[in-house]
């Protein structure tokens, strides 16, 4: 054993060497240091993101005037996304409306984060929890032992109205993916209102 000072709380502790390596409690003598250490650090992170550079404006700004994304700050305010955005949809307004229409058109009543894709969802978790409903074991399109997801195949107004899909059946469900085709388990000619469902 060797001795090592606690990040922590400074005291001197005796402990292998495989298990600093292996990081049991890291460079701490206990668990609860190793927990107390890890939040000075969090604390320390978001105090330095309190405040940040716009690239475009060149303005010191609080951190909560910038858009997050993949859990960092985007490198412009929002100000300046804002009026980028303004600036090119001003540029290609007639361009960005046929995409917009023509996705509508495709996919009608598609809504992934809208209130009423919430609502499905949550209904069918309370259920779940309730025991009311059961999951099966495995997928019922391909039968495979999975992670399973509730897909709404007849759209969202029906909540309860599921079918239980592997990952990569659900994609296929929704037209994605490498398995994108009619699933053997819905109804000739659903497909249509599987592509509004989730």
């Amino acid at each position: 054993m060797i001795e090592f000072t606690c990040a922590n709380c400074g005291n001197i502790f005796l402990d292998y060497p495989s298990n600093r390596i292996k990081g049991k409690n890291g460079l701490c003598c206990s668990v609860k240091c190793k927990g107390e250490y890890q939040t000075k650090l969090a604390n320390a992170r978001s105090m330095s993101l309190i405040s940040a550079v716009c690239t475009v404006c060149g303005t010191e700004k609080p951190s909560s005037e910038f858009y997050k994304e993949r859990g960092r700050l985007q490198t412009k305010c929002k100000d300046c996304v804002k009026s980028i955005r303004k600036v090119y949809y001003d540029q290609h307004q007639e361009a960005v409306n046929v995409n917009v229409r023509a996705y509508h058109a495709i996919h009608p009543g598609r809504l992934y984060h809208g209130p009423t894709c919430n609502y499905a969802q949550a209904k069918v978790n309370r259920e779940l929890k309730a025991g009311r409903i059961i999951k099966p074991d495995k997928c019922q399109e391909c039968g495979k032992p999975n992670r399973l997801h509730a897909h709404h195949w007849h759209g969202y107004d029906n909540p309860l109205d599921v079918i239980w899909l592997c990952p990569s059946c659900h994609h296929a469900a929704h037209g994605r993916g490498p398995k994108s085709r009619q699933l053997s388990s819905m109804p000739a000619g659903s497909i249509d209102e599987a592509m509004e469902g989730g």
